[in-house]
């Protein structure tokens, strides 16, 4: 994770410069799917990765709502990601084997 969360910020803040990029269905799915790994990252190390360290033990033992909130963002996060794997890989599909009728297709999907 000490790789990856520069990596993510920093094609994030490419994508975002670009205008021309950020407009694209595809860059949308890609920065929404990106977007949602730094939260599961962040979320692991505050929920999961702390605790086993033994930081804040009091803090964290005080209440039951850490193992829920780890529990919640753990499963949403994965799901998410699934969802806009399947969404890019039939973005991909379309644009192959439709290329004349992409941006239609895409588009209207989206709206």
């Amino acid at each position: 994770s000490a790789i990856s969360v520069p990596l993510i910020i920093a094609t994030l803040l490419a994508i975002f410069r670009k205008k021309h990029y950020s407009n694209s269905p595809f860059f949308l799915l890609y920065q929404a799917g990106m977007v949602s790994d730094l939260i599961s990252i962040i979320a692991f190390h505050i929920l999961c990765v702390f605790p086993s360290l033994g930081l804040f033990h009091r803090f964290y033992s005080s209440s039951d709502i850490f193992p829920q909130l780890f529990m919640f963002f753990s499963f949403a996060t994965r799901t998410y990601e699934g969802f806009t794997n399947t969404l890019l890989s039939l973005n991909r599909a379309s644009a192959i084997l439709l290329p004349f009728r992409h941006d239609y297709v895409i588009l209207s999907f989206f709206l």
